[in-house]
C-alpha cells in the first residue's frame, strides 16, 4: 500500500469535554458538493455566455426534487419502498435524477484545476487513490453518512479527505430510520470522472492493496480497538440498554459467526454476543463486542453484504424495527443487498455458501463495489445522501 502512494490526509482534534471540541482547519480544500455546484453554475454561464441576472434553480436542487418524487417525507415511506417498489421502477426514478445533472462534473472540475494534461491525469489518479483508500478505511470502522459535504478535496493535489465521523461502527445501518445499505460512495458523477478508465484501472487495484494491508495487520487493529470495549461509544451504551427490545433474525451469517461458519467466541467466553447470550447484561461492553465482531468478520474475509444485513438486524429505529416485523420485509432488502443473479456480489455469495470458504480481498472489493455503484440501491438511500450525484 505504501508503495502505491496509499495514505490518509489526517487533522488535528482537541477535544475540550464530551460535547465541545476545536477541529483543525484545512487550507486549500472545498466540500466535494461545492465542487460539483460551482461546476454546473461554470458550464450553465459557459453555455449562455454570461451570468444570468436571475440565476436559475441550481441543478442539483433540480436532481433532488426529480429523486424525491418517489417517496414521501417520512422515513416509513423509505422502508415500505423497500418492501414494495421493483427494481425496475427503482432504477429508472434514479436514472432520470442522475440524468438531470450533465455528465463528468466532477472530471471537469479535476481539468480546469489542471494547467496540463498531464497534471490533470495526476490530480485524477491521486483523486483516486486518496478515494479507494478513504473508502476501504471507512467501510472497515463502518462510517457511514457520506453525502457529499462529507468530503473535502485538496483543490490543488486533488487528494480526498474524509470528515464528520459520528456515523461509526454501523450506526448509519443500525441507528437510522432510513438504513444505509451502501457500503461508500462511488455514485455516478464519481464514476464518471474516471471515464473511460473501468473502475478497475484506478480504484479498485487501490482498493485491494488497502484492504490487504489492513487484513495483514488484522492483530494490531483488533488490538486498537478493544479500548472501545472498555470505553464504549455513548451509541453503544444506549444500543446495550434496549438491545432487549431489538428483533433477532436467525441466518447463517448472524454476529458471531466467522467467515467459515464456526461460532467466535466473545471476551466472555460466551459464544454468542446476542441480547439472549451470557455477555449480554446491563454492561455496554456486550454491545462493543458486536461492533467489533463486525470489523473482525470484515479481516477474515465475510462477504460485505452479510454484515450489512446484520447491522440492519441489530436496528434499533423503531421505524425499522416495526418493518422487519413485517412479513416480507426482510427477504425484500436481501433481495436488494445481494443483487440479481449473476451479478458480482450475488456469485460470490453462492461461492461462500457452497465452498464455505472466506473471501479474497480482491473478492471482498468486487462486492463492495458492485453494491456501491448498483442503482437499485442508490435509488433506496435517503435524498439528503444525494446518491445520484
Amino acid at each position: 500500500a505504501a508503495a502505491r502512494g496509499l495514505r490518509l490526509r489526517s487533522y488535528a482534534v482537541l477535544p475540550l469535554s464530551p460535547s465541545v471540541g476545536v477541529i483543525q482547519w484545512l487550507e486549500g480544500t472545498a466540500p466535494l458538493k461545492k465542487i460539483l455546484a460551482d461546476q454546473c453554475e461554470a458550464d450553465a454561464i459557459a453555455a449562455a455566455g454570461k451570468r444570468s441576472k436571475s440565476d436559475p434553480t441550481p441543478l442539483l436542487d433540480v436532481a433532488l426534487r426529480l429523486y424525491r418524487q418517489q417517496y414521501e417525507d417520512p422515513p416509513t415511506a423509505y422502508l415500505r419502498k423497500m418492501r414494495t417498489a421493483p427494481r425496475d421502477r427503482v432504477i429508472d426514478s434514479f436514472n432520470k435524477a442522475s440524468q438531470a445533472l450533465p455528465r463528468a462534473l466532477l472530471r471537469r472540475a479535476l481539468h480546469a484545476r489542471a494547467p496540463t494534461v498531464e497534471a490533470f491525469l495526476e490530480l485524477r489518479a491521486v483523486f483516486a487513490r486518496s478515494h479507494a483508500t478513504l473508502s476501504i478505511c471507512s467501510w472497515m470502522l463502518g462510517i457511514g453518512d457520506r453525502h457529499l459535504d462529507n468530503f473535502l478535496v485538496r483543490e490543488q493535489a486533488g487528494e480526498v479527505v474524509g470528515i464528520d465521523f459520528g456515523h461509526a461502527f454501523g450506526t448509519a445501518t443500525y441507528m437510522l430510520p432510513v438504513p444505509e445499505i451502501v457500503p461508500f460512495r462511488l455514485s455516478p458523477q464519481l464514476m464518471d470522472a474516471f471515464a473511460p478508465l473501468r473502475t478497475g484501472a484506478l480504484l479498485e487495484v487501490h482498493m485491494t492493496a488497502t484492504l490487504s494491508a489492513l487484513r495483514s495487520r488484522s492483530t494490531e487493529l483488533l488490538r486498537v480497538l478493544d479500548v472501545f470495549v472498555t470505553e464504549p461509544l455513548d451509541d453503544w451504551i444506549k444500543g446495550d440498554s434496549r438491545g432487549a427490545d431489538a428483533p433477532v433474525a436467525a441466518t447463517s451469517s448472524a454476529a458471531g459467526h466467522t467467515s467459515n461458519g464456526k461460532i467466535a467466541p466473545c471476551a466472555s467466553g460466551a459464544t454468542s454476543c446476542r441480547t439472549s447470550s451470557p455477555c449480554d447484561s446491563s454492561q455496554p461492553q456486550s454491545f462493543a463486542h458486536k461492533r467489533i465482531r463486525a470489523v473482525q468478520r470484515k479481516l477474515n474475509g465475510s462477504h460485505p453484504g452479510d454484515i450489512t444485513l446484520d447491522d440492519l438486524k441489530e436496528s434499533m429505529s423503531p421505524p425499522v424495527i416495526k418493518e422487519l416485523k413485517a412479513e416480507g420485509f426482510l427477504s425484500s432488502v436481501e433481495d436488494i443487498v445481494f443483487g440479481p443473479q449473476g451479478c458480482d456480489r450475488q456469485r460470490l455469495r453462492e461461492q461462500v455458501q457452497v465452498v464455505g470458504s472466506a473471501l479474497s480481498s480482491e473478492e471482498q472489493v468486487r462486492a463492495l463495489v458492485d453494491q456501491a455503484t448498483d442503482p437499485n440501491i442508490l435509488g433506496r438511500t435517503w435524498a439528503g445522501w444525494m446518491p445520484f450525484a
